[in-house]
């Protein structure tokens, strides 16, 4: 995962379809942060779907950022938003979910995309025959 600290890289974008902006709770700067990186990937990314993640609630002592707080903003953004435990395994499973599932969903309304292309199906067709014919079980 990037840590998003400084100005990404903007090769990073192209091709996104999920993002998850994750900030410390226990530290106000990284919470700070989030809506300077929210607009950047609105304005690099088409059509992305986005959640807010508030991490390290292990630690209630060391609370910063008020679950409240991040909530009723990530509702004015209308986005979804987690806290979680990386150290506790809290609510990660769950997050992780949620993104995919907006993904998906999203993928499913638009197939083709923006762009009028759609996805580009592989196949091998390999007409070699096979000379051992060896069966695993």
């Amino acid at each position: 995962m990037q840590k998003l600290n400084r100005t990404p890289n903007y090769r990073y974008y192209r091709g996104t379809h999920g993002v998850v902006v994750v900030y410390d709770i226990t530290n106000g700067e990284s919470f700070s942060n989030v809506k300077r990186w929210l607009h950047e990937i609105d304005a690099n990314c088409e059509s992305v779907q986005k959640i807010l993640v508030g991490n390290k609630s292990e630690d209630p002592q060391r609370r910063i950022v008020l679950e409240s707080d991040a909530r009723q903003f990530a509702d004015t953004m209308h986005i979804p938003f987690f806290e979680t435990s990386a150290k506790e395994n809290s609510n990660v499973e769950e997050m992780f979910s949620c993104i995919t599932r907006l993904v998906l969903k999203a993928k499913l309304a638009n197939p083709q995309g923006k762009d009028g292309r759609g996805d580009v199906r592989l196949t091998l067709n390999d007409k070699r025959q096979k000379k051992n014919k060896c069966r695993c079980t």
